[in-house]
């Protein structure tokens, strides 16, 4: 077992290290990211490296007893890392819906999709919760809800930010996000968050996420490389 947690511990760490080499490999991250939006940044990461194009995940307990869903025979479950209270490392599994088959009185999973039917609801939501324009499309309220999400959140991440840095010394050159262009490294986290959420936003509803982004928007992933700079910035 503790060789099996090495292992899938150096999937993550390779993983990190590869969608953080240019865009399209982080783009690639975030659209398996935006169909798992309800697991954390280290979850989805070790799904995306085991399974990009995995749906909707769950342990096998839940298919079998509440969706009443047996998993496939030869399936290969997704390994997850969890720790103990004494902080000791274990494996924990899921399987994607795509791995299950229906039996007598099955429940069939709810995989969201943005339909026309639902545009109006939608754009009235976004423009009650933040103020947008619901005259213009539909991309082009959520890349505006988000920005006004992100500015919303920020200061928590920018806080949990500035701890890191201080834990370093301090020294803006000693930050795990290193700025471009003189512009602090607050700064340049705000860029490839808001970037990052509108694309994976902008995908989990079924729009093109190059039509809305310029080119270089996302090509500050780069500068997160380092662990620390990447999960600061995947759970925010």
């Amino acid at each position: 077992m503790v060789g099996k947690v090495q292992l899938v511990s150096g999937m993550a760490d390779w993983t990190a290290h590869s969608i953080t080499q240019d865009a399209d490999s982080w783009k690639q991250y975030l659209t398996t990211a935006s169909r798992l939006y309800k697991y954390n940044f280290d979850d989805q990461l070790l799904i995306y490296a085991q399974k990009p194009d995995a749906e909707a995940c769950a342990s096998m307990e839940l298919w079998n007893n509440t969706m009443h869903r047996w998993v496939k025979r030869g399936a290969k479950g997704i390994a997850l890392l969890r720790q103990r209270d004494g902080g000791r490392p274990y494996l924990t599994y899921v399987f994607d819906v795509a791995d299950t088959r229906p039996v007598r009185g099955a429940r069939e999973p709810r995989l969201w999709k943005m339909g026309e039917e639902y545009l109006p609801a939608v754009l009235e939501m976004l423009k009650g919760q933040y103020g947008t324009d619901n005259s213009g499309s539909l991309g082009k309220c959520l890349m505006e809800a988000v920005e006004h999400a992100v500015e919303k959140a920020l200061p928590e991440y920018l806080q949990d930010l500035a701890y890191d840095r201080g834990s370093r010394h301090g020294a803006v050159q000693d930050s795990p996000v290193r700025g471009k262009d003189g512009r602090s490294p607050e700064a340049y986290f705000r860029e490839v968050l808001c970037a990052s959420v509108q694309y994976t936003v902008l995908t989990r509803c079924g729009l093109d996420g190059e039509e809305y982004l310029e080119p270089d928007r996302l090509g500050g992933i780069r500068a997160f490389s380092d662990p620390a700079a990447l999960h600061h910035l995947g759970n925010a």
